[in-house]
């Protein structure tokens, strides 16, 4: 598959798809500009591999994607608060 053939089918699937994953990402991550960023990064991410050769599908998207949230939250912690706040809420309510 030529260059120009690997582009147009990259943008078939963006086209098809971007919407569908945003939507999931930002039902994990509830910030569009994060989520923006994210879906960003797993296109270009899934770019780089399909110019090195790998064909990628949208469940391969998915997984970029799930991997790039894991990292947003596991790393940076940035929603560990809200789901502390959560749990210690549903703890007290509970005893």
């Amino acid at each position: 598959m030529d260059g120009s053939q690997k582009e147009q089918d990259f943008l078939a699937l963006f086209d098809m798809h971007v919407d569908a994953l945003f939507s999931y990402c930002f039902s994990q991550i509830p910030d569009r500009v994060q989520s923006h960023e994210l879906i960003e990064k797993t296109f270009k991410r899934g770019w780089d591999q399909i110019t090195e050769g790998k064909k990628l599908g949208v469940a391969e998207f998915y997984k970029l994607l799930d991997e790039s949230i894991t990292t947003r939250i596991g790393v940076r912690g940035l929603f560990l608060p809200t789901l502390l706040g959560h749990l210690s809420v549903k703890m007290r309510h509970s005893s």
